[in-house]
């Protein structure tokens, strides 16, 4: 345990407020020491701290750390939007630039983070507990796979809590992840109580993910499959709509495809895929490659940038996922970042000589993300960084600011207990004997007629009936089954009310 003192003052005023504030501070470049940050030598690396409010960028100040940030970074707030904490894919720090813990003991330089590598989350209501996800790669000798780096990852939970002594820093709990996986490549999002998060975590397959529940109680992954094709892939970058009803997933290297899927905050489950094959746009002009994308506030819109490393050219474009139209938007520019306030975006240039002031990079912003092509509103160097300069890829902030999903009765956790939210609690759902083998018993309240849906682990239906009785027995239907975790989903098909309980079935 490692103890780090704050002032109380700080503390109890982040206690009673109901603000949701905890994405608005991101740290955004480094400058090493021995360049000499600001003119200044002494061992520590400068960090700039862009700090948002509810409309915009409200301000960039400068941090020094013992430590770089260049693999990435990942910071959290208190509920009013003041800074608490950062990790760098290895380091711990506290808001002031002191260690809390060292979670990994590859060295720094042997780290491999990968796109949206480790992420900070926090249950609302709760102003003392956090959790901080960090998925990272390094050199395994004795690894079973041939490639070593960049496929076997380690996947580390922590446990901080808050507290008038200071910062209580829980021992690194490892996760075990039954499917081989690639460094980042993850995000969260929401559940339908508005307490709770899905996780997910793409596999090296385009259909193999690792998907995630952390309630206050415990934290697992299990492998979730989809019905698309299982091609290999070299990098990945995904990332949930703002609203939480979609969840995009990119695939470089030979693949180059967007797959957008429906996400179901109640059941975490993936539908309706639609598949975008960027071949020809990457190849057309002489670019041959992208950086990962961003989504619009409202999701219609994906930005990206297409490269040649070879011929030092870029560009940023907004893609339109309804009408597919392509609209560059400018040259030279790290890839649009949505504001944590989800109204704008952001992205770097930098040491360029077109620049107001040459080789002192410059924020870009995009005023009206949401709209069409260059209705988006482009406004280049908008913001003067200090040297420090800035990452090319954003940092991996969860939406805080999502809530419950209005008059939802989406309880699949059966968390009825005083860490919950407020619940209706009219409606009901029993399995039993659960786990069980070839024989369930289903106990509901709620609207008949019911559509029964059970689906296996993989999201895949297997039996789907329509029922008038409140009280039924499944047999027949289970006795084909293999063992393994399925869900059964009950919808009224009288009123728009649903429940789905997660069932196992034993050998």
């Amino acid at each position: 345990m490692i103890r780090i003192f704050l002032t109380l003052w700080f503390l109890f005023a982040a206690l009673g407020l109901s603000a949701q504030k905890e994405a608005y501070n991101w740290i955004w470049g480094t400058c090493f020491p021995e360049f000499g940050c600001d003119g200044i030598d002494d061992g520590l690396n400068g960090t700039g701290i862009m700090k948002f409010n509810d409309d915009s960028l409200e301000s960039i100040t400068t941090k020094y750390f013992p430590a770089p940030f260049t693999k990435g970074s990942a910071t959290i707030s208190d509920s009013l939007g003041n800074f608490l904490m950062a990790f760098n894919g290895k380091t711990l720090f506290d808001s002031s630039g002191n260690i809390l813990s060292e979670l990994s003991d590859i060295d720094f330089n042997d780290i491999i983070v990968g796109y949206r590598g480790f992420i900070f989350l926090k249950m609302k209501g709760n102003y003392t507990t956090y959790y901080l996800l960090n998925s990272i790669a390094g050199l395994f000798p004795n690894s079973p796979n041939p490639f070593d780096v960049g496929i076997d990852t380690l996947f580390e939970f922590k446990k901080i809590e808050i507290n008038s002594s200071g910062y209580e820093v829980s021992e690194p709990f490892p996760i075990n992840l039954s499917v081989s996986t690639i460094p980042g490549g993850f995000d969260a999002c929401r559940h339908a109580n508005g307490r709770d998060w899905w996780v997910l975590k793409c596999g090296i397959r385009k259909n193999t993910y690792l998907r995630g529940l952390l309630n206050p109680y415990d934290f697992e992954f299990e492998p979730y499959y989809t019905s698309s094709d299982s091609a290999y892939t070299s990098f990945q970058w995904a990332s949930f709509s703002s609203d939480g009803s979609k969840y995009v997933h990119w695939f470089g290297g030979y693949i180059r495809e967007l797959q957008v899927f429906d996400f179901d905050r109640c059941t975490g489950e993936l539908s309706n895929l639609q598949t975008f094959d960027f071949t020809e746009i990457i190849s057309n002009d002489g670019f041959i490659d992208f950086t990962p994308f961003s989504l619009s506030p409202d999701g219609t819109r994906v930005y990206m940038v297409r490269s040649n490393v070879e011929l030092v050219v870029s560009q940023n474009f907004q893609y339109d996922l309804e009408t597919q139209a392509l609209t560059v938007i400018s040259d030279s520019l790290g890839i649009f970042s949505l504001m944590p306030n989800l109204k704008q975006m952001i992205a770097g240039s930098c040491c360029v000589d077109y620049t107001p002031t040459p080789d002192v990079p410059y924020a870009n912003i995009l005023k009206q993300p949401n709209e069409l092509g260059f209705e988006s509103e482009f406004i280049p160097f908008y913001y003067e960084l200090p040297l420090y300069g800035f990452n090319y890829t954003p940092p991996n902030q969860a939406n805080h600011l999502l809530g419950p999903v209005d008059g939802s009765i989406c309880d699949s956790l059966g968390l009825n207990d005083e860490t919950g939210l407020e619940k209706t609690t009219q409606n009901t759902f029993e399995l039993f004997p659960n786990p069980g083998s070839q024989h369930l018993n289903c106990r509901t309240n709620l609207p008949l007629p019911l559509q029964c849906t059970l689906r296996d682990g993989q999201g895949k239906t297997v039996l789907t009936k329509v029922l008038n009785q409140k009280s039924f027995s499944l047999h027949q239907e289970l006795l084909t089954l293999p063992p393994g975790m399925y869900f059964v989903d009950l919808q009224s098909e009288s009123s728009p009310q649903r429940l789905v309980r997660k069932w196992i079935k034993m050998e």
